[in-house]
């Protein structure tokens, strides 16, 4: 593993400071984004150690990384930094940039260590902090040398703890398929903006890549437009179900809504959730076509929430 105290190398590389100046505010934006629903948009290949590739990456760092760790997070390691003095100025530099890209919303969180560099969303409840690193890397001419790099991780926070309810008064929020009789009317037009991009849905622009939504589902909390390097997507999200079944039930009663509106045109295919071992159920009808998904998605707080994407690849 690369976070190993000691690993062997062939030959290290020390990369000048410029490294970290590439534009990564459009990919930062999109991970933010994802950070919401715990980067479960962002998971591609499956490493070990309970890690996955990233769909999206940050051009500064020389590798990144979601993990599962108390939670999952977006992580990243920069090239080798030369010095603890390098290490730091990188930090300085990054921070300063991300401050500029993320825009007021965001302020500065605790120093979890000396030199590190940290930003919080106190409404969001995301963190992302920078650190120094340093390990011990053994080359064969060169022997044992220290190297300096920066670290970098984006999470959600955890939310605050709310009082215990009691059997009588558990929050229940059992979606039924007759109190979701509007969806079908609003998927219809998902679908017919989705060649559009759902440009003609955009209502305001919440952050850069994401939009509020013109579609209002009277059991949806909220619906959204986003961006990614290789997808735009239309989401619709129900959250705070008291439970993994509560969440479950809701994504049955949901697909069958969605299984009826869509019609014998479409084909539908059922997988299990790498993150959270739930049901994800993935319609779709051809290539070139939008592709719809149900999903549920686990909090950091034990909540539960359900997910109507439909996506249209980027070309």
């Amino acid at each position: 593993m690369r976070r190993n105290v000691i690993a062997i190398v062939l030959s290290m590389q020390i990369l000048p400071l410029s490294f970290a100046r590439a534009d990564d505010c459009p990919a930062l934006l999109a991970i933010v984004e994802a950070a919401e629903s715990g980067f479960s948009r962002l998971l591609a290949k499956s490493l070990p150690d309970d890690r996955w590739r990233s769909r999206e990456n940050l051009a500064s760092y020389q590798s990144c990384w979601i993990a599962r760790s108390n939670g999952m997070k977006f992580e990243c390691e920069s090239a080798p930094l030369g010095d603890v003095a390098s290490a730091k100025e990188f930090i300085a530099e990054q921070g300063l940039a991300f401050s500029k890209c993320l825009g007021s919303s965001w302020h500065e969180g605790p120093i979890l260590v000396a030199g590190s560099f940290g930003l919080m969303n106190s409404e969001r409840l995301i963190a992302i902090n920078l650190m120094p690193s340093q390990r011990i890397e053994i080359s064969g001419s060169a022997g044992a040398r220290d190297v300096h790099d920066a670290r970098l991780w984006i999470a959600p926070m955890s939310r605050p703890a709310a009082a215990t309810p009691t059997a009588q008064t558990k929050p229940q929020r059992n979606l039924t398929a007759a109190e979701l009789g509007d969806v079908c009317s609003s998927l219809v037009k998902i679908l017919k903006s989705a060649d559009g991009k759902f440009t003609d849905l955009k209502r305001r622009q919440s952050m850069a890549g994401s939009w509020r939504s013109k579609i209002s589902i009277e059991s949806v909390d909220d619906c959204a437009i986003n961006e990614l390097s290789d997808t735009v997507y239309h989401t619709c999200r129900w959250q705070m179900f008291a439970d993994r079944d509560d969440a479950t039930a809701g994504s049955v009663a949901l697909a069958q809504v969605v299984r009826a509106c869509l019609g014998d045109g479409w084909s539908e295919k059922r997988r299990i959730s790498r993150r959270n071992n739930t049901t994800i159920y993935d319609f779709e009808r051809g290539d070139d076509d939008p592709e719809v998904q149900i999903r549920a998605i686990d909090y950091r707080d034990g909540k539960w929430g359900l997910l109507l994407d439909v996506d249209v690849k980027q070309p």
